[in-house]
């Protein structure tokens, strides 16, 4: 079968249902509901597989080239304009390639989130402390994080996106991956 076995549940259900019922809007709302709960449970396995002892020496350049890839056609929908400006010979880092992806997929889908009606995210790579750390910047035209609630952003489960749209573990995530190895966020 092509389908997944949630598409094909889905396509079982809904497939005699009028689009403008009631019991095909219900189906609608299990189906959001459905895969808010399978990225709840995603979240909390990456967290949890944070603590397995995997770093190796990574490229962070080619680390945010393999993600840039996956969303740079979700950001041109939103129309969000992608400028990428990644050093050249950048010192390898020591951390998980999968991980770090993850943290970098949180960033960017949390300045998106912040640019409802489009706009601008740069990413960025470079060094610091005369070229031993490297960093990574990513910079969105968003309204900003207010100033009240700046100290929570990396506490589990808080957001500030509405009911079902986010799930508030995101940052705690990315926090957790980036201080296991060492760096800052």
């Amino acid at each position: 079968c092509r389908y997944c076995p949630g598409q094909l549940l889905k396509v079982l259900l809904m497939r005699n249902k009028d689009p403008d019922s009631q019991e095909y809007e219900d189906l609608k709302i299990i189906e959001r509901q459905g895969l808010h709960c399978q990225q709840v449970v995603e979240n909390l396995l990456s967290f949890v597989r944070i603590g397995r002892e995997t770093s190796t020496d990574t490229d962070m350049n080619d680390c945010l080239t393999e993600i840039i890839k996956v969303v740079r056609h979700s950001l041109k929908i939103k129309n969000i304009e992608l400028r990428v400006d990644l050093a050249e010979n950048l010192p390898r880092v020591i951390g998980d390639y999968r991980q770090l992806q993850q943290v970098f997929l949180n960033l960017i889908n949390n300045a998106a989130a912040a640019m409802p009606d489009g706009g601008r995210l740069t990413i960025e790579s470079g060094t610091t402390d005369n070229g031993r750390k490297v960093r990574v910047r990513v910079k969105d035209q968003g309204s900003g994080i207010p100033g009240e609630i700046i100290d929570h952003i990396f506490d589990p489960f808080f957001t500030t996106k509405p009911e079902g749209e986010g799930t508030g573990l995101g940052l705690f995530v990315s926090y957790g991956i980036i201080n296991k190895f060492g760096g800052v966020i």
